[in-house]
């Protein structure tokens, strides 16, 4: 990963607060030790999907361990809510650990694959087409 962005946003709804994480990567494969061809664009996109789900089902489940297994409130979607609306978070400051507890949290991840240190197919693919072409 070369570049990464993280937008930390909080705001409240019909008395409730909702939280949103979006994160933006940029990322480099130098390595590849698997059979995949970087020369097509499908790969890489495929790459940077799967990728993005991982990041996303991470970050959930970094989320859900910080509100119901810790009650702790690491992230600042407190003080998120008391930026965009101090009169909302004023109200909500009273029971802020309950309410951070139950908050939905939308969690969007980026990922764009920039480079490829490897322009040619895996050695791999080179190895397993030898093998086809044997039997």
């Amino acid at each position: 990963m070369n570049r990464v962005k993280s937008k930390l946003k909080a705001n409240v709804v019909k008395g409730k607060p909702q939280g949103k994480v979006d994160l933006f990567i940029e990322a480099d494969v130098s390595e590849v030790h698997c059979v995949i061809e970087l020369d097509k664009p499908e790969s890489l996109y495929e790459l940077e999907k799967k990728l993005e789900e991982k990041l996303q089902a991470s970050l959930r489940q970094v989320v859900r361990k910080a509100q119901k297994t810790f009650g702790s409130h690491i992230f600042g979607f407190g003080n998120a809510i008391h930026r965009a609306n101090p009169k909302a978070w004023k109200k909500l400051s009273k029971n802020w650990k309950k309410e951070f507890v139950t908050m939905p949290v939308a969690i969007s991840v980026q990922v764009k694959v920039r480079r490829t240190g490897t322009q040619s197919n895996s050695f791999i693919n080179d190895i397993q087409k030898k093998k086809k072409k044997e039997q």
